[in-house]
């Protein structure tokens, strides 16, 4: 069979979806640039092919695209950018930044993009979250999506890093106590989520904080039933691909609706306290997985009460 080109690709996963090339390219090239490109008479950059293909619901991981050393140095600079975030090496974060943005001269307003979500997430990192919150905002007006967290989603169509952004916002607006913005993004991201089926509600880690975040606003509404459907929702996609981050947070939640409802009797109660507890030590594992002083205290603690 012959393999498709990546024109054709695109092409046929935007026809496939009924999408528009006004729709799929807003904000990163000119129409005629799109055609160019669904004809194979030009090819995009990596930044924008990945781009392009996310707003489509697809990563570029799964195809092969031809880079130039230029395109993987500044692809390679993004994967250190983001282990020293996650490592919580802030200072190292910013001065690689400064490096990636020296480097990146074509398609300036994806990389000032990417360059100001990671600002942002330095600034989260080091509790500065009106000056993070500012910086997400103004990173969506780089590819015409600033007013998304006033009006909303609608038929917009987002990148990865563009839906990384909308989550930010919401998330740092939920920790400055904005709960309205917070909630209202939160919501969308679902709707979007599920009216694309997209690469992301599968793969994206947030998906299951977006539920998290919604329970918590049925809770609060006393709408018990839709939150404990939230909370399972979460559960599942955690479950499913053995990821432990903020399940226990889910758990907990989860566990207090159930009361609430009386869906839960003393034994299940128990058992799921226990499960929390044992993903409290798991969070408190070092690097080495070796359990921490913390983590060792809390088990003795547990079997001594059993």
């Amino acid at each position: 069979m012959k393999e498709k080109t990546l024109g054709e690709l695109l092409e046929e996963l935007r026809t496939r979806n009924k999408l528009s090339k006004t729709q799929v390219c807003d904000g990163l090239c000119t129409v005629t640039a799109l055609a160019r490109y669904e004809q194979d008479k030009r090819v995009p950059e990596k930044v924008l092919a990945d781009y392009l293909f996310e707003r489509l619901g697809k990563g570029t991981h799964q195809y092969e695209l031809v880079t130039s050393q230029q395109e993987y140095r500044i692809s390679k600079r993004r994967s250190e950018i983001e282990k020293l975030l996650n490592k919580g090496k802030v200072e190292n974060a910013e001065e690689l930044l400064q490096e990636y943005k020296n480097e990146t001269l074509r398609f300036k307003n994806l990389h000032m993009q990417y360059i100001i979500l990671k600002e942002g997430e330095i600034n989260s990192l080091n509790k500065e979250f009106e000056v993070a919150l500012f910086k997400y905002i103004q990173a969506l007006e780089y590819t015409n999506c600033g007013n998304i967290y006033q009006c909303g989603l609608e038929e917009k169509l987002l990148s990865g890093i563009e839906i990384e952004l909308v989550y930010m916002i919401a998330e740092t607006s939920y920790i400055v106590s904005d709960l309205r913005t917070s909630y209202f993004l939160f919501e969308q991201l679902k709707i979007y989520f599920d009216r694309f089926h997209t690469d992301y509600k599968i793969n994206n880690l947030q998906y299951s904080n977006i539920m998290y975040r919604l329970a918590q606003k049925e809770k609060e509404e006393s709408n018990f039933g839709l939150s404990l459907k939230y909370l399972q929702d979460a559960e599942e996609f955690l479950i499913k691909d053995y990821r432990i981050n903020n399940l226990q947070e889910v758990l907990q939640l989860k566990l207090l609706i159930q009361e609430k409802l009386g869906l839960i009797d003393t034994e299940n109660i128990k058992k799921q306290q226990n499960i929390i507890l044992a993903l409290r030590i798991m969070e408190m594992q070092s690097k080495n997985e070796i359990i921490s002083k913390e983590g060792l205290e809390l088990w003795e603690n547990t079997v001594n009460r059993q």
